[in-house]
């Protein structure tokens, strides 16, 4: 049986950063338990990135819902479709 007495917090620390540093995000988030982790931590960020992605209508105001686009002038597609102007 190998004797690890002699490694220290320390050394294991730097050696840990060392080889976690080697590993993409992808495969970190695949080590067990740590996708759940992460996700409990930025679950507000998360949130925060999907609503500031989201684009106002100029027309009307309101949101346009996720995988709509504007039009060129800003439009959703109601207000596009009853040619309604900025």
């Amino acid at each position: 049986m190998l004797d690890f007495a002699w490694i220290t917090d320390q050394m294991f620390e730097d050696k840990l950063e060392d080889l976690v540093d080697m590993l993409a995000p992808a495969e970190i988030l695949g080590i067990s338990g740590v996708r759940e982790i992460v996700r409990e931590e930025l679950y507000n960020d998360v949130l925060e990135a999907l609503i500031s992605d989201l684009e106002e209508c100029e027309g009307c105001g309101k949101t346009i819902p996720p995988g709509q686009k504007p039009d060129m002038e800003g439009l959703c597609t109601i207000c596009a479709a009853e040619g309604t102007a900025p």
